[in-house]
């Protein structure tokens, strides 16, 4: 699979603490950073496909932009079991 253009995720990445750091509620904080992460991989062109899981996601998004498996793997099951933000 080739690499996408990861040009949006860095940015991602930078915001990322802050986005946490700005919320008092760690299970939302959790939550903002994984659709941050969506926004930005969508915007790198790899958007989620409607019949996939978030774990099959992140897999794609660890592959397609060289992102640390481990990490992402771990941010989607933090932010499966945290409530949506509202």
């Amino acid at each position: 699979m080739p690499k996408q253009d990861g040009g949006a995720l860095p940015p991602a990445v930078h915001r990322a603490p802050d986005v946490v750091n700005d919320q008092p509620d760690a299970r939302e904080a959790v939550v903002r950073a994984w659709l941050l992460l969506g926004e930005a991989a969508a915007a790198a062109g790899t958007p989620a496909r409607p019949a996939e899981t978030a774990s099959e996601y992140a897999r794609r998004l660890s592959v397609a932009h060289d992102l640390p498996p481990a990490s992402v793997e771990r941010l989607t099951r933090l932010a499966a079991e945290a409530p949506t933000p509202t």
